[in-house]
Parts: structure tokens; sequence; C-alpha cells
């Protein structure tokens, strides 16, 4: 990534570059070409990316934004989860990979609620959404029967000139119930699970022209910082039936202390050019108690239980110039890359403080993605990104247990604007992804058994409308995933979605 593409960054300096005005493909109909097309939500800028000071630097136009979407899995065999999912949020993907259906729509909140700019100088944003889930995995062993999620944000932040600061509080709750599993031994009859998460993140940004003019290129750099607020805990409860005997056991885990902070560097080049650097470390460590009716299982009495430290490294570049200039207007080379790294570490205590397990991890994500834009005319683009996951749990006694996970995909889609208010949309995705692991490896709507590859093919179609004051985008999909080369024709599912997204601005 280095000699190649930083060249064509400097390459379009040399070209007459106007901003281009955003395709607002705010639902990603065109099959997750989030490195190609330049949309609100998938430009390079803190705002995205989770920093609350950059709301203040988004287009100053008060605004109202609801996201609907609803996806439905219907499984061949027994192999794939029968899986449903609905609510109202922003969408059920990140713009990189995500491990699992929760983790996928607990990104940051973008364009959701109101957004309001009482002065060119401050910002204020207030929020929510809901997520309703069915048969979503939890872990190895249990499965989620139902899953309710409902997330409150208030967002502010003010822009003192060369330096901006932004705040933001975001609440969550989670609920679970767990689908009943029969063993041997013991036989879980019922069981569910409720936590609260209260965050605040605090945001700093200091911004640098690097140029004169009406739209300079700004330097932006700074950083983010998060703390979990007590009391932040996860219960779960068990009804069980051991050897025809009820039973119930309650299980407390609490978070004693979550941090996560680290720098951002941001570059924006306007209409030719935008870059992100961020190194976020994360530090949290927990507790677990247990009470037990049944005298086979113990009463835990709270104690550290473990911690994990945590790395993520991200950048992002995106860049376009023109390559041919004609009647019918400009046309533009589209192009961006990414590199992800995700690295940690997680330690399990038992009730005396000797270590039990160890918990090692990495995670690699990259991805290219290219295209063709003519501006209010049409934009066709293709993008490639892969992932490995690998790891190992060593317990203090037993043999250790990898996780190796390899996965890329490739996506093809674009647009046409049939009107200067109305779009078409068309892409697909293909995915491949092998677990040669020890352990299952979950992915966001299916989970991969060690020693199995599972592809699948999803099509995807939408259309959007835009005016002044009014933004819709409609998106659909179907798509089946596979276990490759399985001797039974009936391991496959089919996944079928909807959503739609409508934003009211108030200029």
């Amino acid at each position: 990534m280095k000699n190649p593409f930083l060249l064509l960054p400097l390459l379009s300096l040399l070209w007459p570059v106007t901003p281009a005005v955003a395709s607002q493909n705010r639902v990603d109909s065109t099959g997750g070409l989030s490195l190609v097309l330049q949309d609100e939500t998938t430009e390079v800028n803190p705002y995205n990316f989770g920093d609350p000071a950059g709301l203040v630097f988004l287009p100053q136009d008060n605004r109202l934004d609801v996201s609907a979407p609803w996806f439905q899995q219907n499984p061949a065999s027994n192999n794939f989860y029968s899986m449903q999912a609905y609510g109202v949020i922003s969408g059920l993907a990140d713009t990189l990979d995500s491990s699992s259906l929760l983790n996928a729509s607990a990104t940051s909140f973008q364009h959701e609620g109101f957004i309001l700019f009482p002065t060119p100088q401050w910002a204020f944003q207030v929020g929510g959404d809901l997520l309703h889930g069915t048969n979503q995995p939890d872990t190895a062993s249990l499965t989620d029967e139902s899953q309710d999620r409902s997330r409150v944000l208030g967002r502010t932040a003010y822009n003192f000139g060369p330096f901006t600061l932004g705040a933001q509080f975001q609440w969550s709750e989670n609920n679970s119930a767990f689908q009943p599993v029969t063993a041997s031994a013991a036989t879980l009859v019922s069981g569910n699970s409720s936590e609260t998460v209260l965050i605040p993140t605090a945001g700093l940004l200091v911004s640098f022209s690097l140029e004169s003019g009406k739209n300079p290129a700004v330097l932006r750099l700074g950083g983010s910082y998060s703390q979990a607020l007590p009391p932040l805990k996860q219960t779960q409860h068990y009804d069980l039936n051991i050897l025809g005997t009820p039973a119930t056991v309650d299980k407390v885990i609490s978070v004693d202390s979550y941090q996560s902070f680290g720098p951002e560097v941001y570059l924006e080049m306007p209409g030719s050019f935008e870059a992100a650097l961020l190194d976020h470390l994360g530090n949290t460590s927990f507790s677990l108690g247990q009470t037990s009716s049944s005298s086979s299982i113990p009463n835990i009495s709270p104690y550290n239980a473990g911690k994990e430290t945590s790395n993520s490294f991200a950048g992002i570049f995106k860049w376009r110039f023109p390559v041919l200039i004609s009647a019918r207007g400009v046309l533009r080379l589209l192009q961006g890359a990414y590199l992800a790294i995700d690295s940690g570490q997680t330690l399990g205590y038992d009730s005396s403080g000797s270590t039990v397990t160890t918990n090692n991890s990495s995670d690699l994500q990259a991805g290219f993605g290219t295209g063709l834009e003519m501006e209010k005319d049409f934009t066709v683009g293709l993008q490639a990104g892969l992932e490995a996951l690998t790891g190992t749990i060593t317990p203090s006694a037993g043999s250790a247990q990898n996780a190796n996970l390899f996965c890329y995909h490739l996506s093809l889609g674009g647009e046409k604007w049939l009107t200067p208010s109305w779009a078409y949309r068309l892409g697909i995705i293909f995915e491949d992804d092998f677990n040669g692991g020890d352990l299952p490896s979950q992915r966001p709507f299916y989970t991969v058994p060690p020693g199995a590859r599972i592809t699948s093919s999803t099509l995807t179609v939408g259309g959007g409308y835009k005016d002044s004051n009014f933004i819709s985008d409609l998106r659909l999909w179907y798509g089946q995933p596979v276990i490759f080369d399985s001797p039974d024709p009936n391991d496959f599912a089919t996944d079928i979605g909807v959503q739609l997204s409508l934003s009211v601005l108030f200029h």
C-alpha cells in the first residue's frame, strides 16, 4: 500500500478538480462499495469514526434521519440458524466486517435522530434505536431465542476555531432469552440475560488549514476517550433440570473498569483525497459471582475473573481524480483502500487469583476498491476485501485450541441516475469464509464450523430519491450461503432483507 496508492493523490493535484455532490447511497444498495462511492455515511471524517467532535464539521443543515431494516434467514438444514432481525437502526452491517449481528449494528450513531445547529460553531444530536433479533448464536453452546436492544445517544460539539471539543453519552440495554438445551446430566429449561451500559465519550480535534482559498485542504489531529460508568453488569438467570431435580443458577458478570482511548489523524483535500489513521487502546477488567440452588453447582462470591487489553489500528484512504472531460461532464476515477489490525489478550482467573486461561487473538482486515463516476449520471465500481483471524485459547490444564478463519469478499455494483432526483442501484457480493481452526467462528448471519467453508452470493437492488429537503433510499437483498462441498444438498440457507432510510433537511 505504500508507493502506488500514495502516488495517485499527488497526481490528482495536477488536475482542476471541483468538489462533487455526494452520491446519497445511505443504505448501501450497490453491494458494499464504501471505498468507491462518495456517500455521507462512507466519507472518511471524524464523525463517521465515532469522534463526537466531528459532529460540528457536517454540512450545517438541521435534519431528521430514520432508518429501518428487516432481515430473515431461512435454512434448508440445521447447519444454519433460522434468524430474523428488525428495528429502527442505521443498519445491520458495518463499513468493515463484523463478527456478529449485534456487533454489526453496534457501531457509533451516524445519521440517526435529530442533528441541529443552533449556531455555526455549535452542533447537537439526539437519537435512539431499537433492535430485535431471534436465534442469534450467543456462545458456542447457547443460542438467543430472542434478543432486544435499545440505545439512546446525546452528542454535542463546539468549534472554538483552532480546536474543537465534543462530548457524548450512549446508554444501551440488552435483554436476551436463551433457547432450551438438552444434555445427559443437566438440561437448560429456560434462561435469560440482561445488561445495561452507559459510556460517555470525549473528543478533541485541532484543525490546520494547509492552503488558502474557499475549500482548503485540512489536517485534523486529535483523539477520543471513552470510559464506562458503573454499574455495568450482565445478569444471567438459568432454570435447570439436573438429573430430574429442578435448580436455578444466577450469574453476574460485572465490568469493573473499561477504557478506550487513542490518537486520530484526518486529512481532507476537498474533491480529491481523504485519509484517516486511528490507533485505539482498550483496557477492561471484569468480575464474576454466582448463586445456585443446587449442591452440585457451587456458589461463588464475586471475584476478579479476568482482564482484557486490546489495540485497534486502522488506516483508510480514498482518492478521486478526473480522467476524461467531455460535453457530458467529468469522468472521474474513484479509488480507496483500508487496513485494520486488531490484537488483544484476555486473561481468565479463578477465585484464588490464578490464571486459568489465556486468550491471544489477532484480526487483520484489508480492502481495495476502484470505480468510475460521471457525476449525476452513473457510478460503477469493484471492491475486494479480506479478513484473517487467528488466535489461541490456552488453559492452564489441557490442550490449547486455535482459531483460524480466513474470509474474502468481492463486490460489483453501481448506480444510474434516471432523473436529477431519482437513482437506480444494483450490486452483487460474493463471500468465502473458511474455518481452519478448532473453534466455531461466528459471522454476522451464520456460524462457520471448524473445518468448514461457507460461500455466499448476495444480490442487492435499490433506488433513491433526493431533492433539497428530502432524501429517501430503499434497499432489497437476496442471498444464499452454502456449505462448500457438503454431501448434503440441503446445507444452505436463504437470506432476504429490506431497508428503508428517510431524511428530512431543514435549511
